[in-house]
């Protein structure tokens, strides 16, 4: 059973675990918070243990009961972060079925708890087929009521419930799902947001498995980078990660591809690796201005940690991230498992506006999250699993699918895609970026090689 009930363009709703206890006590420890509950319950839940319990006891067993109901993790998609709950069950006992919402205090104003019940009410009548959803709301709850008429709640007068006289809402099934299509109708006749920019390519240029294949033979390698920007409008440049190049090989770089053509660049190791962050600014400052000679064609600063690097070092992370030049747009790659455990992850991105590089290893994809306006996407693999690097040798269609489904969820709140393929992960990273173009129905440009339709 996927704990997934639904999202939106901005949230996700899911079942809770037990590992959230920590999200969600940032919730009900807010006296502000409890005191609009409609069960009239004042107290606050102040420790994380406590929270814990109340989970057990109340709402995980409603799971059990009925995978439809109960209250739901609303999650920000951009940082993982829980920023509030939204919730589906019976209403005091009754056999109607409420829905509510409880957000905390630094997610008002967003207009979450709306996105958040439009969907839950919709996955209430199209997946639990209910024929009617209601809600009480206290009278002085003024925002709460005008999310209940944003919603398509109407107002029904008054109910007593859970020992108090509250306002009550009600929608049915039939009426609510005929605004719901007048609704997506009149959404879909807005103008269309801007298409995404891709930036496609692969990480690094310069390997001599691809002569014959993807360069003709004969080609000097002064001649690769040309004629590899006339088949990909981007390239990630691993180089720059063993050592920072000359200005002039730079400027060589820049000048000989054209007007649209896009770099990224790898932080040398030396910064990332092998000295504490929080004192790698000089050394940081010196690389970009050298990498400033790609003038407009740079398009964004890689900034790759290694396994060791643990979400331990998040202050003196942060104490890097604020002292980079804003004149570059960044991201950021982590390799140890506990910077996907923690909201701390996303928020530190989300408020330096730099990208979660999202990463496809051998081990699989790590989730997507938005953290700024453009997705920085590295599809890996394992490190020398192939002998060659001429030919795709595994089939990858339904990991680049999955990836496909991903970014399109990300369409509303990105307008770039920075992706680039490793020959590593399937054997030929010009002919797997090439089939990824395909799958978006991008431009691609032939390649001579008379394999290159044929897999393995």
């Amino acid at each position: 059973m996927s704990n997934i009930i639904c999202q939106t363009d901005r949230l996700l709703v899911r079942r809770y675990t037990l590992d959230d206890a920590a999200g969600a006590l940032a919730i009900y420890s807010d006296p502000e918070v409890m005191r609009w509950l409609s069960t009239g319950a004042a107290k606050t839940i102040d420790t994380v243990e406590q929270m814990r319990q109340a989970m057990i006891d109340r709402w995980l067993p409603r799971y059990q009961r009925s995978p439809h109901f109960g209250m739901f993790a609303t999650v920000l998609r951009s940082t993982n972060q829980i920023v509030g709950s939204t919730l589906l069950k019976d209403l005091d006992g009754s056999n109607d079925i409420e829905i509510g919402w409880h957000f905390a205090r630094s997610a008002w104003g967003h207009g979450y708890a709306t996105e958040a019940a439009r969907s839950v009410m919709r996955y209430g009548f199209e997946q639990a087929d209910l024929k009617q959803i209601v809600a009480v709301v206290h009278s002085t709850n003024e925002r709460s009521q005008a999310v209940c008429r944003r919603v398509g709640l109407v107002p029904a007068g008054k109910r007593t419930a859970y020992q108090l006289e509250l306002d009550y809402f009600t929608a049915d099934r039939d009426a609510w799902l005929r605004t719901w299509n007048e609704f997506v109708t009149d959404l879909i006749s807005q103008p269309a947001a801007q298409p995404l920019e891709w930036r496609l390519g692969t990480m690094g240029f310069s390997y001599a498995d691809w002569v014959e294949v993807f360069y003709p033979k004969g080609m000097k390698t002064g001649e690769w980078l040309t004629f590899y920007s006339k088949h990909f409008n981007a390239v990630e440049l691993d180089t720059t990660f063993y050592a920072v190049p000359p200005v002039e090989r730079v400027q060589r770089w820049r000048d000989e591809t054209p007007d649209d053509f896009r770099f990224t660049v790898k932080t040398p190791h030396g910064i990332t690796h092998e000295q504490s962050i929080d004192r790698a600014l000089p050394s940081m400052r010196e690389f970009l201005d050298v990498m400033r000679h790609f003038a407009d064609k740079l398009s964004a600063v890689l900034l790759q940690f290694p396994p060791s690097f643990t979400s331990r070092e998040i202050v003196r992370l942060r104490k890097f991230l604020d002292g980079l030049p804003r004149d570059f747009r960044y991201a950021a790659e982590f390799r140890h498992p506990s910077w996907f455990q923690t909201h701390d992850t996303g928020e530190l991105l989300a408020g330096h506006n730099i990208a979660w590089a999202a990463c496809d290893y051998a081990s699989g994809p790590h989730a997507v999250v938005s953290t700024t306006d453009f997705l920085y996407i590295r599809w890996i693999g394992q490190h020398q699993r192939f002998n060659e690097m001429d030919h795709e040798q595994i089939d990858v269609s339904d990991r680049l699918t999955w990836w496909k489904d991903q970014i399109a969820q990300c369409s509303r709140t990105v307008k770039r895609v920075c992706g680039f393929f490793n020959n590593d992960f399937a054997g030929y990273a010009v002919g797997t970026c090439n089939r990824f173009k395909q799958m978006q129905g991008l431009p691609v440009v032939p390649v001579a090689d008379p394999r290159q339709g044929e897999l393995f």
